[in-house]
């Protein structure tokens, strides 16, 4: 049998305060408790009392629905196309010829684009007495998994590595999932700075005003950054939208939040 999923929320009836324990996902009620208080009085309430204590659940779980909803199509996906073009080579670590992208903050500019995304890590495979790590990375939309070996310094496979050096690869391999939804990916191929799509780097007619918008946060006026594109049609907004960088977008759309 699976675990019923159980949730708590506050109900104000009257002048009192209720804290009101909902069970499986028709919200029904299963435990109604005084605020600070652990005993259940559901049992000694009056059934017309407890109708309308559910009538306030299902009101509040519906609008915490729609907010989630809300929120959901108002704030787009970032796509690879811009998470791509994002510059962490500040955040590279070189280690014997080979570049890593810093597993710490590659976790945090993750939560920071997406604060929804998780990762797992899958069971390791043995070939022979080395071993393969495995990292899938649940973000933007999408799933990604990547796998790398455990690894000497001398970038060889480590013969029967012990747990010190299996945590190092998983940490190395979250970092390179993350990579694969296109933030700090072309590291792996060796560049040292990303590649940028042709058609922003040639002339757009929005072009300029998008170049001002970004000048403009870079120097932390993001509200004159907004205030440049109020003006503008929706048409244009979005063509400004698209030729901004992710760190741009990120940035305005926490503004709008506040």
């Amino acid at each position: 049998m699976g675990i019923k999923k159980q949730t708590w929320v506050t109900i104000k009836y009257k002048e009192d305060a209720f804290d009101v324990k909902l069970s499986n996902e028709i919200h029904a009620i299963s435990e109604i408790r005084s605020v600070d208080s652990e005993i259940n009085i559901a049992g000694m309430l009056d059934k017309k009392i407890i109708y309308v204590i559910q009538e306030m659940v299902d009101v509040q779980m519906k609008h915490k629905q729609y907010m989630q909803d809300k929120k959901f199509i108002e704030e787009p996906i970032m796509q690879y196309k811009e998470l791509r073009e994002i510059n962490v080579s500040q955040h590279i670590e070189k280690k014997n010829g080979l570049s890593y992208l810093s597993w710490s903050w590659a976790v945090d500019q993750l939560l920071q684009l997406d604060d929804g995304a998780t990762w797992e890590y899958l069971e390791p495979k043995q070939f022979g007495e080395s071993m393969m790590v495995f990292c899938k990375v649940t973000a933007f939309g999408k799933s990604r998994t990547a796998q790398l070996p455990v690894m000497d310094f001398r970038n060889q496979a480590i013969p029967n590595p012990n747990a010190y050096q299996v945590n190092t690869a998983m940490q190395r391999c979250l970092a390179k999932a993350i990579s694969l939804h296109g933030i700090g990916l072309y590291i792996y191929a060796g560049e040292d700075l990303p590649i940028v799509d042709q058609d922003v780097m040639t002339d757009h007619p929005l072009k300029l005003i998008a170049e001002e918008v970004t000048n403009q946060i870079k120097l932390g006026n993001t509200k004159s950054a907004h205030e440049r594109c109020e003006n503008l049609s929706q048409e244009d907004k979005l063509g400004v939208w698209s030729l901004l960088n992710a760190k741009s977008k990120l940035a305005l759309k926490k503004y709008l939040e506040t």
